[in-house]
C-alpha cells in the first residue's frame, strides 16, 4: 500500500512541478492519512464511468419531453371536460351505492332461499320415506302384476309354438288322408284359433297385373287372401301396394304360384269331414294323454276311394279308445281287416220291427 501511495504522490508531485515550476518544495504538505484520503478520491474519480453521464442526460431529456407533453395536454384541456369527468364520477359512485344496496337485498334473499331449501329437503326426505313405505306395500302387488304379464306372454309364446306344430302335422295328415293332389296345401291358425286353409294355384301374371291395377290393397287381399299378398311382398321385396304393382309390371314369367285361401263353405261334405279328421288328428298328436274318440256313420259322406285310406291312416293310428258307430254299408270286412289290431271288441245292433234292439257281441255284419 505504501508503495502504491508513494507512486501516486510521486506522480502528482512531478505533474505539479511541471505546471507550477517548483522543484523540491513541499506543495500540500499532506499527512499520510490525508494522502490516503486524497488518493481514494482520485481513484474514485478515475474509475467513474462517463457513460452514466450520457445516460442521465438522455433520461433528463426524456423527462423534459414528457413534461412538455403533459403541459401541452393541460393547456389544451378545458373546464367542461373536468365537469363531465366529475359528473361521470358522481354517477359511478351513485351506481356503486345502488349495487351495494342490491347486494344486501340479494344476500338476504339468498339466506331466505337457503332456509326454504332446507325446509324443502326436510319435507322431501319425509315424503320419500312415505313413498318408500308405499312401494314396499305395493311391491307384492307389482310383482304379481308383472308375473301375470310375463305368464300371459309366455302363454302366447307356448300357444304359438303348439299352433305351429299343429300346422306342421296338418300338412302331413291332409296329404295322407286326401288322395286328391290339389286339395289343401297349407293351413294358418291365428292367435284367436281362426283357421284358414290354402291351395297353391298357378296365377296368370297378366291377371295379377289387372287385379293390382284395378283394385285397392284391401280389395286385392279380399280377392286373393292375405297369404298371397304377403308372398307377393316377399317376391318383389317391396312393402307398398304401388311398388308391388310396379315390380310385376316388369315381371317376365307368365304364371306365378300363390297360396289362395279356400272358402271352407265351398268344400263338399266329404272334404269337410276329411279336413276335420286331419285337424283333429293333428291336435291329438300334441296330447300326451289318450283321449277317446267317438264317431257316428264315419263313411256316410266319404266316397269309396277314401274309405280305405281313412281306415288305414286315421282310425288305426288314433290314440286311446275309438268308438265307431257304422252301418252295414260303410265299413266292410276289408276295412275291419285293416283295423284288426286296433279292434278290441265288436257289437252288432239289430233293430226288429222298430220296437226292440238286439245286441250281439263279437259279431259284425259280414260275419256268420
Amino acid at each position: 500500500i505504501k508503495n502504491l501511495l508513494g507512486n501516486k504522490i510521486e506522480i502528482l508531485r512531478e505533474e505539479a512541478e511541471k505546471q507550477f515550476g517548483v522543484q523540491g518544495q513541499v506543495i500540500l504538505d499532506l499527512s499520510l492519512e490525508q494522502s490516503a484520503l486524497l488518493l481514494a478520491q482520485i481513484q474514485k474519480i478515475l474509475e467513474f464511468d462517463a457513460k452514466k453521464v450520457a445516460n442521465c442526460k438522455r433520461a433528463i431529456k426524456k423527462s423534459l419531453a414528457l413534461t412538455a407533453k403533459t403541459r401541452q395536454e393541460l393547456d389544451n384541456s378545458n373546464i367542461s371536460s373536468v365537469q363531465e369527468y366529475m359528473q361521470r364520477r358522481a354517477q359511478l359512485f351513485e351506481y356503486k351505492s345502488l349495487l351495494l344496496v342490491q347486494r344486501v337485498e340479494l344476500e338476504q334473499q339468498l339466506a331466505d332461499h337457503k332456509e326454504l331449501m332446507q325446509q324443502s329437503e326436510t319435507h322431501l326426505a319425509r315424503v320419500q320415506a312415505q313413498f318408500e313405505d308405499e312401494l314396499k306395500k305395493a311391491s307384492i302387488g307389482d310383482i304379481s302384476g308383472r308375473a301375470i304379464i310375463m305368464l300371459d306372454k309366455l302363454q302366447q309364446l307356448l300357444y304359438r309354438r303348439q299352433i305351429e306344430k299343429v300346422e306342421k302335422f296338418f300338412r302331413e295328415e291332409i296329404k295322407t288322408l286326401m288322395r286328391k293332389t290339389k286339395f289343401i296345401d297349407d293351413i294358418c291358425i291365428d292367435d284367436d284359433f281362426n283357421t284358414r286353409i290354402y291351395r297353391n294355384e298357378e296365377i296368370s301374371v297378366q291377371r295379377l297385373r289387372e287385379s293390382l291395377s284395378t283394385n285397392s290393397e284391401e280389395q286385392f287381399i279380399t280377392l286373393f287372401g292375405n297369404a298371397a299378398y304377403q308372398k307377393l311382398k316377399v317376391l318383389s321385396g317391396e312393402e307398398s301396394f304401388e311398388n308391388i304393382y310396379a315390380f310385376f309390371e316388369e315381371f317376365e314369367a307368365e304364371t306365378i304360384e300363390l297360396p289362395v285361401e279356400i272358402d271352407k263353405t265351398s268344400l263338399s261334405n266329404g272334404e269337410k269331414q276329411i279336413f276335420i279328421m286331419a285337424l283333429y288328428h293333428s291336435l291329438v298328436r300334441l296330447c300326451s294323454h289318450e283321449i277317446p274318440f267317438i264317431i257316428d256313420t264315419p263313411f256316410a259322406r266319404i266316397d269309396t276311394e277314401h274309405r280305405r285310406n281313412i281306415s288305414k291312416h286315421f282310425f288305426s293310428k288314433l290314440k286311446g279308445q275309438v268308438f265307431i258307430l257304422s252301418t252295414n254299408e260303410e265299413i266292410n270286412s276289408a276295412h275291419v281287416q285293416i283295423m284288426h289290431e286296433k279292434i278290441a271288441a265288436t257289437y252288432m245292433l239289430e233293430n226288429s220291427d222298430n220296437r226292440r234292439t238286439t245286441v250281439s257281441s263279437n259279431r259284425y255284419f259280414e260275419e256268420e
